[in-house]
């Protein structure tokens, strides 16, 4: 299995071996570029900025050749003509704008769970913040031990390490807080309303979009590590979905009728979702609660609710203060910490 890992060399699908140097310099050399087709510089400048030679610049275009930055030099200009989508250390520290999440990145061609390994990692004591991230995964997990498709290179497969010193009993909350920080990014850099489908997914017109998985190892008084696993479709086709799928699943890509580029996606979810962990950090998920409940897909439907073998049935009210989902019955109001909901 060939893994995209940050330390001090990289190794990565051409059996390369590159320096850590050399990816920093890259990286400048893009941001240079301008990071989008059309955007470049004046050979001459980039020596003089870069500090680097002809042969070096020629290097570097190689380099980034490898990761799908396709460079053309032309009347002494150098253009970006075509920007690679891959999710890997580069691609994503690019764009990355967070102080805690991320800074540790564990990427990879192949795995079978991205929960599984970073669960792995807390337990080997990876810090807070530790992102996972996998262009496929070959047994990628959902809610209640389901399976989750995750075909290579069109979608957004990754999890986090988070250590909150909270009790046990408000970690679930960082479920809705998740989806609460995809629906924001999905709106912001495409522009498409995504409602979050209690307790753990997001939703566009209906269909899925993403889902959520947490995870938690904790004490009876304390949490030692959350793992959250985000599952998110962002290129896959109509047809890429199984048939299974279709009338259940979309993407980013569908319903914007355009291409996205993953690892920009992903920097922006950690930035959004860093903010608002910081703050569930201090005060919890009761802040949120409004404008989780602003974008709830369900909210004033009537609903079926399983919880293990029982069946509530209900118009959802709303949210409770710790992010519980609240029912309107017949015999009056029902709270749930957790369950599977369908529209009746």
């Amino acid at each position: 299995m060939d893994a995209f890992r940050s330390s001090a060399r990289f190794q990565f699908e051409n059996r390369q071996v590159i320096r850590k140097d050399q990816i920093e310099l890259a990286d400048r050399f893009l941001t240079l570029l301008g990071d989008r087709i059309g955007g470049g510089v004046a050979v001459e400048d980039t020596e003089s900025r870069l500090a680097v030679s002809a042969a070096q610049i020629r290097q570097l275009i190689e380099l980034l050749g490898g990761w799908g930055y396709k460079v053309k030099e032309a009347d002494g200009q150098l253009n970006l003509v075509e920007v690679g989508d891959f999710v890997n250390d580069f691609a994503i520290r690019h764009y990355l704008s967070t102080k805690i999440l991320g800074q540790k990145i564990h990427s990879y061609q192949s795995i079978g769970s991205t929960n599984n390994t970073a669960w792995q990692l807390a337990e080997q004591g990876a810090p807070e913040g530790t992102l996972v991230v996998a262009e496929r995964q070959t047994a990628g997990r959902g809610r209640l031990g389901r399976s989750w498709y995750s075909p290579p290179r069109v979608g957004l497969w990754f999890s986090l390490v988070l250590r909150p010193e909270v009790q046990p009993s408000q970690a679930p909350g960082i479920s809705l807080l998740t989806a609460l920080a995809l629906s924001q990014t999905i709106q912001s850099n495409c522009g498409i309303e995504a409602k979050i489908k209690w307790p753990n997914d997001c939703q566009i017109a209906g269909k899925k979009v993403a889902g959520i998985l947490t995870e938690l190892s904790s004490e009876l008084d304390r949490v030692n590590f959350v793992i959250v696993g985000v599952g998110l479709n962002v290129n896959q086709t109509k047809s890429d979905f199984p048939r299974a799928l279709r009338g259940k699943a979309t993407s980013l890509a569908v319903e914007s009728k355009h291409v996205c580029h993953r690892a920009e996606i992903l920097a922006l979810f950690l930035k959004e979702f860093e903010h608002f962990y910081l703050q569930f950090k201090k005060s919890g998920i009761a802040p949120f609660i409004k404008e989780i409940e602003r974008r709830m897909a369900l909210l004033g439907q009537k609903v079926k609710l399983a919880v293990g073998k029982d069946i509530v049935t209900g118009k959802v009210a709303g949210l409770a203060e710790n992010g519980a989902l609240l029912l309107e019955t017949k015999s009056g109001n029902y709270r749930a910490i957790s369950g599977e909901v369908s529209v009746l």
